[in-house]
């Protein structure tokens, strides 16, 4: 096995990957507060989140359940969905995560997460349509 002597190069070739790496993840922290796509992030089905962030997948179409309906489905990679389109779209939330498509930056970014009170399922005038997720004080008319 060959052996490779740490030294001065090394330490500034990691040191530049990781600052690469601090500002593509600033990178994505900038457009989950700003939502600059959100017409298209909301036709995707996708949170905020799960839209403006990347994963590693494989290659290869792959088999998953709907964690809702549980009807099989195929996808194009293997980064699968939590759950199928249909059922997203029913319960307004994001395919791959499950969570609220409609969460703002600034619920995000809270610390106090309140339930919407209203009564399930309406549309509320900011966040669009609402089962019971959380919502910010405007939105609930409390």
């Amino acid at each position: 096995m060959m052996r490779h002597k740490w030294d001065a190069a090394g330490i500034a070739a990691r040191t530049e990957r990781t600052l690469l790496r601090v500002r593509v993840q600033e990178g994505w922290l900038h457009n989950i507060r700003t939502d600059p796509k959100r017409n298209q992030r909301v036709n995707a089905q996708e949170c905020v989140v799960c839209y403006y962030t990347t994963r590693i997948c494989g290659q290869g179409f792959t088999r998953y359940n709907c964690a809702d309906c549980g009807v099989e489905h195929n996808h194009g990679n293997t980064c699968v969905p939590l759950l199928c389109t249909s059922c997203a779209k029913k319960r307004a939330a994001c395919e791959r995560c499950g969570g609220n498509i409609y969460l703002t930056p600034e619920q995000l970014c809270c610390d106090v997460v309140q339930i919407c009170t209203r009564p399930s399922p309406h549309v509320c005038t900011v966040n669009g349509p609402c089962n019971g997720w959380p919502k910010t004080p405007e939105n609930t008319g409390a």
